[in-house]
């Protein structure tokens, strides 16, 4: 019985022992997190690479990565002087504010724009490329799609499947056929990039893809349909590469009222913020509103397009900025010679103002609408009157002398009036030249200091200047001081809260220059280094030590080796907590969203691996010792 004992007790040691040994890689994948990393330059961008971390994307014109990898990889990452920041990848979804199928589709969206001005001016928004950012473009009678992209990971088709990327899109570009609805750029060439799935959930990192591929293949306007209450440095980052390449990007404000402030990525000086108005040009209850609004637009129960060639009415900022979007396109193919800043300027000519006089929190510069043309009616009036001034004449026959003196006069008044006006449109043709000049002057300042123009006007401000009055552009680069990989050292300054003078000092301290650093995070450590060490100094120095005491002290100990003492600087990166981003067409849903990417991958060894193994080889020694000692007793 014993015999048989043992021998069981052995075996089940044996297979305890296997298990044990088995791969683990299933256990430790829970390890795994999904981050994006930000990288200063081409040497972080290759420590990504040889930091064993997995690539799930890699961003041609955004200087970051989608990686997954194990939390020791992720804090050596975060340590890593040339990399700029983590930070985690995150679900995002839409919620739409309201829905309804519609059997009659009545557009009521179109008058208070006055979008038939624009059509009777010949524009469509022809040739302008514009990228719905949403959950894809279904096929629809009423839809053109001139391409897209799936950044989505479970299908490569940017097909809708959740209806709101076509009910966006049938806004900004459905055709006029006379049959469903008029979009109002039906010219404008549409673009489906998928970054929402059937759900309308989706991560960041599939929208840094979207951006990133809107970059590469040159659109003109991004249509950004969605919004998060918490900000998030790289998607803030990706907006601004976007906008220096010379894409209009707009954005919706969010759809949680009054007393919530605008969402992101709308809020980003680079995004063009919208608000919804109603049928009577108020306010739509669910928009959000704030400093950032820039304009308003139709956005309560508006008819569109939906999947399987049907109509729905939707109401949100969603739909408000889409038609901002389409006003943008009409605008692109009226002034084709413009920059996107020029555009975004020249939008504010085509507004209504409401509200407060001026631009406002609620409606911005006002609700976007094409002029009117002038009437006819008026047009032949003014041709009536002027034919009865000509009869009037023609009936009054004056004297000979007078009448040749008349005409002499008359003629030296139209030669002067003919003067004056060539004069005038001299002057006009002059200033124009001027202004676009100032304009083009204007855009290639903010695209080499690399910074937006809200930042660039706050610069002048602060140094005394406006940045839409003065003369030479050129010459301001002088106030702006020095620069480290194109970020002003004066938003440096105002960060850390030093002066300029403190600022020389503290460089003159070991005889360095702003040449010397080749990273803004560079600099900082060397700051915070050199602070710390001035504190260090400041501290009240110890009692004097007699001079026997200080010889005694500095003689060196028999035998003990000279020790050269070297300082030492420790660098310091400052890690981005981690947040939480939602994203959504309408942000009255605020539930929390489950990080669906841990766990997803594999990792490639882990510590807890090694002592996983090690407890295997353990208890099969255990069994093996049984089972000599048992055939020991046997025999």
């Amino acid at each position: 019985m014993r015999k048989q004992l043992a021998k069981q007790l052995v075996f089940a040691s044996l297979v305890m022992g296997s298990i044990f040994l088995l791969p683990v890689d299933k256990a430790d994948a829970q390890g795994e997190d999904q981050v994006i990393v930000v990288y200063e330059n081409k040497q972080g961008e290759q420590d990504v690479k040889d930091s064993g971390a997995v690539i799930k994307e890699q961003y041609d014109q955004l200087s970051a990565a989608t990686v997954s990898a194990d939390t020791d990889s992720i804090d050596k990452l975060k340590r890593d002087p040339d990399i700029k920041y983590v930070e985690n990848d995150v679900t995002f979804r839409i919620a739409d504010n309201g829905e309804t199928t519609s059997q009659i589709v009545e557009q009521w969206n179109l008058a208070p724009i006055q979008a038939a001005s624009a059509w009777e001016a010949g524009l469509t928004g022809d040739g302008v490329k514009i990228a719905v950012m949403d959950s894809g473009i279904s096929p629809h009678p009423e839809l053109t799609i001139a391409g897209g992209y799936a950044a989505v990971d479970y299908t490569t088709s940017y097909a809708d499947d959740k209806g709101h990327g076509t009910h966006v899109a049938g806004i900004i570009g459905a055709k006029r056929d006379q049959q469903g609805i008029d979009g109002i750029a039906p010219g404008a060439e549409l673009f489906a990039v998928k970054v929402l799935n059937e759900k309308g959930e989706g991560t960041l990192s599939d929208l840094l893809e979207g951006i990133d591929w809107a970059i590469t293949n040159q659109m003109d306007i991004i249509n950004l349909s969605m919004g998060s209450a918490d900000s998030s440095q790289a998607m803030q980052d990706a907006m601004e590469k976007a906008y220096h390449a010379g894409v209009l990007l707009v954005g919706a404000s969010g759809n949680e009222g009054a007393g919530h402030p605008v969402d992101y990525p709308a809020a980003y000086d680079s995004v063009i913020a919208v608000s919804a108005t109603d049928a009577s040009n108020n306010l739509a209850a669910f928009s959000s509103v704030g400093s950032e609004v820039e304009f308003a637009a139709p956005g309560k129960d508006i008819a569109s397009t939906y999947p399987g060639a049907d109509y729905r009415l939707m109401s949100g900022t969603s739909q408000a900025t889409s038609h901002v979007t389409a006003m943008l396109a009409l605008l692109k193919q009226q002034y084709p010679s413009d920059t996107n800043v020029q555009l975004r300027q020249r939008l504010q000519q085509y507004t209504r103002d409401l509200g407060q006089a001026g631009r406002d929190a609620l409606y911005g510069y006002g609700l976007i609408q094409y002029p009117e043309p002038e009437p006819q009616e008026v047009i032949k009036q003014d041709e009536a009157e002027t034919e009865v001034t000509k009869q009037d004449e023609a009936e009054t026959e004056p004297e000979p002398d007078s009448v040749k003196q008349e005409v002499q006069g008359d003629a030296i008044e139209d030669t002067n009036k003919e003067e004056m006006q060539k004069e005038d449109q001299k002057e006009e043709k002059k200033e124009e030249k001027n202004e676009k000049a100032k304009e083009a002057a204007l855009q290639q300042l903010v695209n080499d200091l690399n910074m937006t123009e809200k930042q660039l006007a706050e610069l002048f401000a602060t140094n005394g200047f406006d940045l839409y009055s003065y003369p030479n552009l050129e010459a301001i680069k002088d106030k702006i001081y020095q620069h480290v990989n194109g970020v002003s050292v004066h938003f440096f300054l105002k960060e850390t809260g030093l002066r300029r003078e403190e600022f020389n000092e503290l460089l003159a301290a070991n005889d360095q220059t702003l040449a010397d650093f080749t990273s803004l995070q560079e600099l900082r450590d060397y700051i915070s280094a050199e602070t710390e060490k001035r504190e260090e100094e400041a501290v009240a120095p110890l009692p004097a030590v007699k001079q026997e005491e200080k010889e005694l002290l500095t003689m060196p100990v028999p035998g003990e080796p000279k020790l050269k003492a070297e300082p030492v600087i420790t660098k310091v990166t400052p890690e981005k907590e981690d947040e939480e981003i939602v994203l959504s067409s309408n942000a009255a849903e605020n539930d929390k969203i489950e990080d669906r990417s841990k766990g997803q991958q594999l990792p490639d060894t882990a510590s807890s691996f090694g002592n996983v193994i090690a407890a295997g080889i353990t208890v099969a020694f255990v069994g093996a010792f049984l089972y000599v000692i048992g055939r020991r007793k046997r025999y």
